[in-house]
């Protein structure tokens, strides 16, 4: 078969251009949309809980049936083996995330996962199951119908069928006065540009930068006195910055969908693989202006396939020429 090329130039930016585009500024966004607080954060529960009312689709050990006596036995009802369909329960293991600030008689999803050989939990009914912490305090109870998730039968989900019984104490002010905000994508210049807003709107130098990840910032002591912490912190997530969008280009392994930075440029190559070779030139080493989108519009018109274009950009991206993270999902 006749090797293919495909041969991209790559033409060099007129200076004018060029420092237009290093110039421009990043786009801007709400300071909450890049950082939270770093203390409120989710915390797992976990407990272990039987599910009956099934249709013969149950454990077919006695692991439930022992578990289900036992419960019985607290409610001073006593059976017997003989007088138990273990095809109609299952023991299972309930898991909820509790969401910061969560109060009492808030309702979570739970997601229930069967533990011994049930076949399916579709139609079952789960029973009141303790949620615990790590610190094995039981923060929510979860009880209610299953409906089947698109993953496993031996998976499903009580949607809304966890209460918080137990409030997590949180204190977003440091002793020192200082609320710490953490960078969703930490950033050194997403956090520097933080903490220079900050600083700009509120005129006093209340805001630093400790590293990629984290902002400190000093709260007032008008809002600290007057209990009006909430208001500075929704103040200061209102405030526009410019953040950095990162080099990145991902593939769909199955669908070849690929996603990229319309700025993401190649570097000079030549790649040779499967009877395909790609030739990208320079006319010198300053800065490229060949991107991704042109390369794979080049690939889609000569029907490469996703195995192909999959294996392309991982030998960019090992041979240097791609920079930006490089995501296979």
């Amino acid at each position: 078969m006749r090797n293919t090329l495909l041969c991209l130039c790559l033409l060099w930016c007129l200076a004018p251009l060029a420092m237009t585009q290093t110039t421009q500024m990043p786009p801007y966004t709400r300071i909450k949309d890049v950082a939270e607080v770093s203390n409120l954060r989710d915390n797992h529960l976990m407990g272990m809980g039987l599910v009956v009312g099934l249709k013969g689709t149950g454990d077919k050990s006695d692991a439930a049936v022992k578990a289900l006596q036992n419960l019985l036995k607290r409610q001073k009802f006593q059976i017997t083996n003989e007088q138990i369909n273990p095809g109609n329960i299952a023991l299972v293991m309930v898991t909820a995330s509790l969401p910061p600030l969560s109060r009492k008689g808030t309702r979570l999803d739970a997601t229930i996962a069967s533990l011994a050989d049930a076949k399916s939990l579709s139609g079952g009914i789960l029973l009141a199951t303790f949620l615990k912490g790590l610190d094995d305090q039981v923060y929510a109870v979860a009880q209610g119908v299953l409906s089947q998730t698109a993953t496993l039968p031996t998976i499903a989900i009580a949607t809304s069928g966890a209460i918080v019984e137990r409030e997590v104490p949180v204190a977003m002010v440091s002793p020192q006065g200082t609320v710490s905000l953490r960078l969703t994508a930490p950033d050194f210049n997403t956090a520097v540009r933080i903490a220079g807003v900050i600083n700009q709107h509120f005129g006093t130098p209340c805001a630093q930068a400790m590293d990629l990840g984290l902002v400190q910032v000093a709260v007032p002591k008008k809002h600290l006195l007057g209990n009006r912490v909430s208001d500075f912190i929704a103040e200061i997530f209102n405030l526009p910055v410019a953040t950095e969008v990162p080099a990145r280009v991902v593939i769909n392994e199955r669908t070849g969908t690929v996603i990229m930075g319309e700025s993401v440029t190649l570097r000079p190559v030549t790649i040779s693989h499967n009877q395909i070779t790609i030739h990208i030139r320079a006319d010198n080493t300053e800065q490229g202006c060949v991107t991704v989108q042109k390369l794979v519009t080049a690939l889609a018109a000569m029907q490469v396939s996703t195995k192909d274009l999959v294996d392309i950009f991982r030998m960019l991206k090992r041979a240097g020429a791609l920079h930006a993270e490089l995501i296979i999902s």
